[in-house]
Parts: C-alpha cells; structure tokens; sequence
C-alpha cells in the first residue's frame, strides 16, 4: 500500500467516525432555559446585508435554534439535549414533552454531509486512482478542517 492508499483510509475512518458520531447520540440531557436572544448580525459591504442568529442558554450549553424554536421557548422552559459521545456536540435539542428533535444546519452540514462526500470521494478513489486526485485532496482537506472544528 502506498503513500495515498494509506491516507485514503485514514480519511474514511475520521468520516465514520463523524458520521457515527452525529447519527448516535446516546447521552440526552434535560437542562433549564435560563435565557434565550436573538442577535442581528451585520456585515459592513455594499449591500449592507444582514441576518438575525438565535441562541438558547442553558446552565451547561449554549447553542445555536432556529427562529421557531426560539419565539417558543421561554427562560425556566426545560429542554432535552442530546450530545454526541466523540466530541460533546449538540446533535439534537426539543422541548421537554416534544415528540421531535431539531438539528442546527452546521451540524446537518458538518455530521452528515462531508462524512457522506468524504466516503463518495474515497470510493471513487479507490476505483480511479489517480484520476481524481484533486478532488480526493479538496475532500481531504474539507475533512481535516471538519475534524479540526469537531474537537476544538
């Protein structure tokens, strides 16, 4: 096995891992509102675009809702949160007596979607070897700066 084999596999282990991590969360924690806000935030170009983020705080956590579940959560409200086991990673939250969990899109994007592009990359890898080069070190890199952000 050479050099780009060996990192290959490497790769597709820190993309399951993400993957298995974001799909099993066996650790659910009910904690207490103690406040939520919403923040606009600007950016200064020529366009003067902006966009609002909300925040649930919790004792333990702060994390980012989205505008629904922040107009209905109120501060003393109890919330379930389920954390992954890898990185301690908010995979999920609802209200206490919900039947549904929400997902924040960054984790959507960063549990899901580049472990799924990192393993499709990887097969065609194998498969074409050094025809698809570039584009197994552009994944590669998405991967590493994914893991990167994971345990930070």
């Amino acid at each position: 096995m050479n050099f780009k084999t060996i990192s290959l596999w490497i790769f597709v282990a820190i993309a399951l891992a993400t993957l298995m991590d974001t799909l099993f969360s066996f650790k659910t924690i009910t904690e207490e509102v103690i406040y939520s806000r919403a923040t606009k935030e600007q950016y200064f170009n020529a366009a003067r675009n902006s966009h609002t983020t909300y925040k649930v705080i919790t004792a333990n956590h702060s994390f980012y809702v989205d505008e629904v579940f922040h107009g209905t959560t109120q501060p003393g409200d109890r919330i379930e949160i389920k954390q992954s086991l890898l990185f301690d990673e908010i995979n999920g939250y609802k209200k206490e007596g919900s039947a549904n969990y929400e997902m924040s899109n960054m984790r959507i994007v960063s549990g899901y979607a580049s472990s799924i592009a990192m393993l499709l990359v990887a097969i065609l890898g194998f498969q074409f070897k050094n025809k698809v080069n570039t584009l197994v070190f552009v994944t590669q890199s998405l991967t590493l700066g994914n893991f990167i952000y994971l345990i930070q």
